[in-house]
């Protein structure tokens, strides 16, 4: 019979991953406060937020109006909002898609001293 034995964990242990994960987490915000700053530097023209109130109905704030104080100020899903208008305004700047190559699900693998070519989608055999 064999026991495993595995260490319980005390509550040192947990603040440790506790901390771990918090310093992780503040790596991330300021990373993402860093792409909202540069998107902003880099496209200062790009849309990012249309106001609804009444002072100032439909009113645009581009990117160049965020302030880096004011980035520091808000939560990440708001700058996450941000980073995705500034990418969706990009993307419609740029609406060319890359093609992509559709491949056959099976090819044919050719006998020894055989060769295999396609022309037109088709797979023809030939000797070399």
């Amino acid at each position: 019979m064999l026991t495993i034995m595995t260490k319980r964990l005390t509550a040192t242990d947990y603040r440790k991953e506790y901390e771990d994960l918090y310093v992780k987490l503040g790596v991330m915000e300021k990373r993402i406060q860093l792409r909202l700053l540069t998107l902003c530097k880099q496209h200062p023209d790009a849309p990012v937020y249309r106001m609804s109130t009444n002072v100032q109905p439909g009113a645009v704030i581009r990117a160049s109006d965020i302030h880096p104080k004011f980035v520091s100020r808000q939560t990440t899903d708001v700058l996450l909002d941000y980073i995705q208008a500034i990418e969706k305004y990009l993307e419609e700047q740029h609406p060319h898609k890359q093609k992509t190559i559709e491949f056959p699900e099976v090819v044919p693998e050719a006998p020894v001293g055989e060769r295999i070519i396609f022309i037109k989608g088709e797979a023809y055999s030939r000797q070399q």
